[in-house]
């Protein structure tokens, strides 16, 4: 019973996703050498039920599909997908790195540069046109 209990509360959590298989694997091998095997069907349930948000969108397509799922294929599947959010996640993480290192090492410009007083620096000042320069 305490078994059955462990298996249909297993949850991915922090796991990799080839320790949550593992995890499900043995506690349906451990039902099974007592006389309680769990058939593949609900094998394959438990362990899509038993996933985070990050997969609703593969759970949603596979369990959409008519055909008899295999378990080593769902296996397979969930594996590329954890494998594909791991690099879209270092993609993000590498982004905001570059984009902090950018912005810290920018050159800042110096006191004197400055404007002070609420007038522009000089290399800043309109040139007179010299139409409108009185005539001497």
């Amino acid at each position: 019973m305490q078994l059955r209990l462990a298996f249909q509360i297993t949850k991915k959590g922090p796991l990799t996703m080839m320790e949550y298989i593992q995890k499900l694997k043995h506690i349906s091998d451990s039902l099974a050498a007592i006389g309680e095997p769990v058939p593949e069907k609900d094998q394959i349930l438990q362990l899509l039920s038993g996933l985070g948000d990050e997969y609703n969108p593969i759970v949603a397509s596979l369990t959409a599909r008519d055909d008899d799922l295999q378990l080593h294929a769902v296996h397979s599947i969930l594996l590329t997908h954890e494998q594909r959010l791991h690099l879209q996640t270092t993609a993000v993480e590498e982004d905001l790195l570059i984009a902090n290192i950018a912005t810290h090492n920018r050159p800042r410009r110096s006191q004197s540069s400055k404007p002070s007083q609420g007038k522009p620096p000089q290399s800043f000042m309109p040139t007179p046109r010299l139409d409108t320069l009185p005539d001497s």
